[in-house]
């Protein structure tokens, strides 16, 4: 591993790939890492980390204007800090910075990149509180920067190897707390465990292991279907649970019946094939979620809870790359988002999960309104 200034900025400039791979730990072993001692010589270096931030947007071709309207090349360097580069052609001036989730930031690219690093070498995530700490920053800061990190992650678009069609799982899960485990002037009045809860459905691409993720309002099975055919091909197979809401589903399904306690069986498909249907690699990924549900963030509102899920599938998809060629797509995923602390915070029709009416559905919710005895259902 290098040592100097000077062999890492000859490395960046060449396009020689940091980290080494790690034949003797556990897990993927193929991947090249960067373990923390050099994230840290390289990323929490000003100069190291805007020329590897540099290389990493434009690569060996020249720098270009980022200003839709524009997009020249003849681009030269200015001695303005905030703004070191001008293009010829529009006649603005702009930084690594413009026209990306990172515009309008205070914070140096070395506090950006070791970030950006920190989230993505946990599949989990990291928390704004456990950041803040690590970077010396204020908490709404740290939460403010891993927000606009997520925003990389915040596609609609399923992973392009769906459209490849195969064999697909599908599987939903709830989040938020139990009625039972409520104030009795919080609870919905007849609801059941998952009255107060929001859903995400996951759907998972076998042969690639890619995973899509989304927020539903209901399991209706109309809702269901309506996604099934948004996302998934025709043509495809689907495995699933033996939940009632999946019959309106129109293409070749085949459910376990997890009740009966089968997971794993072996299936016709169409085409004269033989598979194994099960739903235990989304149930594998539902696992890590929770544990970053429970053991990083310890709470996900309902107004930023799409934010968290879209980001998990994001990592989860690119956990085969390298450690630097994750945080490049990341940086790719951020040109072209700019997010302003307002239009996050903005209302989205989700409560936040904190005060009087940060419950899921908090019309539903009984208050008490100031007298001993007397409890009233907001309508």
């Amino acid at each position: 591993m290098p040592h100097t200034f000077a062999e890492y900025e000859h490395m960046i400039r060449n396009g020689i790939p940091l980290g080494k791979t790690s034949k003797s730990s556990p897990g993927r072993k193929h991947r090249i890492g960067i373990d923390l001692a050099e994230a840290l010589k390289v990323f929490g270096d000003t100069d190291l980390a805007t020329m590897w931030l540099e290389r990493a947007r434009w690569g060996d071709g020249p720098i270009t204007c980022p200003l839709p309207v524009c997009g020249g090349t003849r681009v030269s360097r200015t001695k303005r800090l905030d703004m070191p580069y001008r293009c010829k052609d529009c006649r603005n001036w702009f930084s690594l910075k413009t026209e990306t989730s990172m515009a309008n930031s205070k914070l140096s690219f070395d506090k950006w990149l070791l970030a950006i690093y920190l989230d993505l070498t946990n599949l989990k995530g990291v928390s704004s509180m456990k950041l803040c700490r690590d970077l010396d920053l204020c908490q709404r800061t740290a939460w403010f920067t891993l927000q606009r990190v997520r925003e990389a992650f915040m596609s609609d678009e399923p992973p392009p190897e769906f459209a490849l069609g195969g064999e697909f799982q599908l599987d939903e899960a709830y989040f938020g707390g139990l009625e039972a485990n409520r104030h009795f002037i919080d609870r919905i009045p007849g609801g059941q465990g998952g009255a107060n809860m929001m859903i995400v459905i996951s759907i998972t691409q076998v042969a690639s292991g890619k995973m899509w993720v989304d927020i539903i309002p209901d399991t209706r099975a109309d809702t269901i279907a309506e996604t099934v055919d948004r996302i998934i091909p025709r043509g495809a197979a689907l495995y699933t649970d033996d939940g009632q809401h999946y019959h309106r589903i129109q293409m070749e399904r085949h459910p376990v019946n997890h009740n009966l306690g089968e997971y794993v069986r072996i299936v016709d498909l169409a085409n004269g094939m033989q598979r194994m249907a099960t739903t235990n690699t989304v149930e594998s990924g539902w696992s890590m979620f929770r544990r970053s549900f429970h053991g990083i963030h310890h709470k996900m509102s309902p107004k930023y809870l799409r934010r968290y899920a879209k980001t998990f599938s994001g990592r989860w998809n690119i956990r085969p790359l390298n450690t630097e060629e994750q945080m490049r797509h990341v940086i790719h995923g951020m040109i072209g988002r700019e997010l302003s602390y307002d239009i996050l915070t903005e209302d989205n029709g989700l409560p936040s999960g904190g005060g009087p009416n940060g419950a899921y559905h908090p019309e539903r919710r009984i208050r008490y309104n100031g007298e001993l005895d007397d409890y009233i259902l907001q309508e």
